[in-house]
């Protein structure tokens, strides 16, 4: 079918049954609901006071054929494109919402969550990385022209009749209170003459601006809104490749400090949790035996002085009482030497070949240092299992200790740098 053959439909309102004219009536249009075949669809019809005008009319045929030819969960499918008195129409899906306007007015803290916030910027950059893979240039992102779907607040992009693609030139259209401001760098960009995805980077900045996501994305956002479009992301791609990364370093921060928590806490509760009872020292027996014996006469408190002597002049026994106290303590020993050898293998293997240039990129020392987790966690586990009479949180202490002496420092040293 081409595009010819699309954009000259027979007019389907012969099949409607009810129209409802909305308040969500654009400056050259107005809206409606309608229901054609039991279904219902979204009208958007040139007002009559621009009926005949060239530029308004192929703005609506644009609208139509590039629509139509996309195909995205973001954004609605377009129907048909007619004329009713003159005034051609488009019918489109109709999306059971409101607009991000009223849903902000009716939820302004929504998107002050994490979880939703994500799932916002994930949707935005999917919709504005499949259109400009189709050389489609939305130019008019604002809350008036974004959809939140009643069920489960989904994201939809609504309205085309302002973007840029190389098929129709001279109808683009922007939303000036929403745009950047004009200056001696970009100026020939907003004048129409240098439509770049730069500039759609700066309406998503604008737009998550608007809805206060988490100030994680300040840095994001920020360089979104650079007034030199050369100081921005120069791509969609490159976007989400930014915020992934800082997700991950995000989630890599949290383990870590999860990490150095659980051993400092085993480390109190190791302090809080008493030993035993204290064993006596034979001295202390003696005195104890000798403060309780009653009084005796003179020749036989002689006799026991000279029997005392002469037992301290007998070799005297080990103080360490055989109760199986040295031997875990030598198991402890046995056990933070193989943990040190392996912890060293590990930070050998994968930490140390690590260029001093890798503590600005994230990514490859987020790699390198999830390696040397999985391979130290590994032995853990088996340390673990070797050696049941030890406390299992005991191991753990150890590896925290190392942890936050040898890989933690890196991590700290790679975000201050970013």
């Amino acid at each position: 079918m081409t595009a010819d053959d699309v954009s000259a439909f027979s007019s389907p309102l012969d099949r409607v049954t009810s129209q409802e004219q909305l308040y969500l009536n654009g400056s050259t249009c107005q809206t409606y609901i309608v229901r054609v075949y039991g279904k219902l669809h979204f009208k958007k019809q040139l007002k009559a006071e621009y009926k005949g005008m060239p530029q308004y009319v192929e703005a609506f045929r644009k609208e139509f054929e590039v629509g139509y030819r996309l195909n995205h969960p973001a954004l609605p499918c377009y129907v048909a494109l007619g004329d009713e008195d003159g005034c051609p129409y488009i019918l489109e899906e109709y999306i059971d919402g409101n607009t991000l306007t009223d849903f902000l007015a009716a939820n302004p803290c929504y998107f002050h969550s994490r979880p939703h916030a994500d799932r916002l910027i994930d949707e935005l950059l999917s919709v504005f990385s499949y259109l400009h893979h189709h050389q489609v240039l939305f130019l008019d992102l604002k809350p008036d022209n974004v959809m939140i779907t009643s069920v489960d607040q989904q994201l939809r992009l609504i309205d085309l009749g302002g973007c840029h693609t190389d098929c129709f030139v001279g109808t683009e259209e922007t939303t000036k209170a929403f745009s950047p401001s004009r200056n001696a760098n970009d100026a020939a960009q907003f004048d129409g003459k240098l439509w770049e995805p730069s500039f759609d980077i700066f309406l998503i900045g604008r737009l998550l601006q608007e809805c206060r996501v988490p100030h994680i994305y300040n840095k994001v956002i920020a360089k979104c809104l650079k007034d030199d479009p050369r100081e921005r992301y120069d791509s969609v791609d490159s976007m989400k490749k930014a915020i992934g990364a800082l997700r991950r370093r995000l989630t890599f921060y949290k383990v870590s400090m999860v990490v150095t928590v659980a051993a400092c806490l085993a480390v109190v509760l190791s302090l809080l949790i008493p030993a035993g009872p204290k064993e006596q020292r034979p001295q202390e027996t003696t005195k104890k035996a000798e403060t309780s014996q009653p009084l005796r006469a003179p020749e036989e408190v002689l006799t026991a002085k000279e029997a005392r002597q002469t037992k301290i002049m007998e070799p005297k026994p080990s103080l360490q009482p055989n109760n199986g106290k040295s031997e875990t303590t030598a198991a402890e020993a046995r056990m933070t030497r193989e943990l040190q050898q392996k912890v060293d293998f590990a930070y050998k293997k994968y930490i140390a070949p690590l260029p001093k240039d890798s503590l600005r990129d994230f990514d490859c020392l987020h790699k390198h240092v999830a390696m040397y987790a999985d391979y130290v966690n590994s032995e853990i586990k088996r340390l673990k299992k070797k050696y049941p009479d030890l406390q299992p949180w005991a191991i753990d202490v150890r590896y925290g200790e190392i942890y936050s002496r040898t890989v933690m420092p890196l991590v700290e040293r790679c975000g201050s740098e970013e």
